[in-house]
Formats: C-alpha cells, sequence, structure tokens
C-alpha cells in the first residue's frame, strides 16, 4: 500500500478485470471473466472522458477492441498480485461508449478511500 497507482507508478505491470460480464443479445455469461489491462496514464484519460475524470480518485485502463470492460460490468475489480497477494487497485465506475472498439474504462481507486472503508465495515 502507499503506492500512487493514480500517477502510473506500476503502468508496466498489468492488471486484471474479473466479473460476470454481458455479452451480447441480451445475455449474461454464466461463467466468472477475467481480462488483463494496463492501467493509463492520467493525461490520456482525461482525453478521452474529459471533465468526467477526476484524477485524485479515477484511474483509467486501455482495453483492446473485442476485449473491453462494457455496461453492465460497473462494480466489477481491478487488481493485481503484489508479493503473493491480490491487491483491489479499483472498482469499475463508468466506460466508453463503443465497448467493442477498446475503450478505455474509468475505476474509483481504493485507496483515497480506504479509510471511509475500514470505518464502515
Amino acid at each position: 500500500m502507499g503506492k500512487n497507482v493514480n500517477k502510473c507508478v506500476s503502468c508496466e505491470e498489468p492488471s486484471s478485470v474479473t466479473g460476470i460480464i454481458f455479452l451480447s443479445s441480451f445475455r449474461w455469461s454464466n461463467v466468472l471473466k477475467e481480462n488483463v489491462f494496463s492501467v493509463i496514464l492520467d493525461t490520456t484519460c482525461k482525453a478521452y472522458f474529459g471533465n468526467v475524470f477526476n484524477s485524485k480518485i479515477v484511474m483509467c485502463t486501455q482495453n483492446r477492441p473485442g476485449e473491453s470492460t462494457c455496461q453492465g460490468d460497473s462494480g466489477s475489480s481491478l487488481g493485481r498480485i503484489e508479493e503473493g497477494r491480490f491487491v483491489l487497485m479499483g472498482i469499475i465506475s463508468f466506460t466508453g461508449q463503443d465497448c467493442s472498439i477498446g475503450s478505455p474504462t474509468g475505476y474509483t481507486e481504493v485507496i483515497p478511500h480506504l479509510e471511509w472503508i475500514k470505518k464502515h465495515s
């Protein structure tokens, strides 16, 4: 803990997203899915999302076409393994409008909210 992932300290280290995803034709997957994405720089995210992006509490990943998160994936986790332990980095908050082209995804960062989480859990 204590790493400032918002400033893309570990962008070169991929992170994974897990969740039950929406497939197509109004069908949900009945299998837990996982994909690997890279955290992108704040400036790249802001250029895509504009004023929706708040660098103090949001981080973004770049997604590959056809492998993006999409509407309905909100609440899924973004994390990675550090020193043998899963570290929750963010929760999907918003996605680009066209999921098929690999638009970035915005995540609410967990670290800025740790005190609130500890207090209310």
